[in-house]
């Protein structure tokens, strides 16, 4: 009987010392980072004009995973504008990450929530438009595939546009008027992606 039960607990465990000598729950690593801002600047008598800010730059980012479906993310990445050297943006993420895979070998995928902070640096301009902050949630996806020692994923996310409203409708309306004078911002979508590689402990 005492065989049996001993017998019995072994083959209970063996999952659990399998998961265990797979999972390696902390992963570094390096990635390639992109921001767009798309939006409609709307201007008296129905005019209206189609733009997008654009920037890209490299990030590094840490993950501990608790299990399989949960983990824990920070980055920071520094970009610059595709068309504007002069105008560079800083962000700061933490995030939360539900979904299969995120601590042992083979494919993963996950969706996300998080908080961000981007810091825009606009070294041409006056000290009123210099700079701006933008915070709050960001909402996403990913997938990738793990080896052994390392993990490769692609990723992507939108983010709260409430900040980036404001900043934007400030910022046409300080301009110089022309023949039709500005309305407001509309349409107006802040989207993130990332591809990276990290290593894994």
């Amino acid at each position: 009987m005492i065989g049996k039960n001993l017998v019995a607990g072994s083959l209970l465990l063996l999952p659990v010392v399998a998961f265990a000598q797979d999972s390696k729950p902390f992963s570094v690593g390096l990635a390639s980072f992109a921001t767009s801002v798309d939006y409609t600047v709307e201007y008296e008598y129905g005019l209206d004009d189609d733009e997008e800010q654009t920037f890209s730059g490299p990030a590094i980012f840490g993950t501990a995973a608790v299990n399989d479906n949960l983990a824990f993310r920070v980055l920071y990445g520094w970009q610059d504008h595709t068309d504007e050297s002069d105008i560079e943006l800083e962000t700061i993420e933490g995030t939360v990450l539900g979904g299969i895979g995120l601590a042992s070998e083979g494919f993963k995928a996950y969706g996300s929530l998080g908080f961000f902070r981007d810091d825009l640096d606009w070294n041409d301009k006056p000290a009123r438009v210099k700079t701006d902050t933008f915070k709050g949630l960001a909402l996403g996806a990913g997938a990738g595939y793990s080896w052994p020692w390392v993990s490769v994923e692609l990723w992507i996310s939108v983010r709260d546009n409430s900040d980036y409203e404001d900043a934007l409708d400030d910022y046409y309306a300080g301009q110089a008027q022309g023949i039709f004078d500005y309305d407001e911002i509309e349409y107006l979508s802040v989207v993130t992606a990332g591809i990276g590689a990290s290593v894994r402990f």
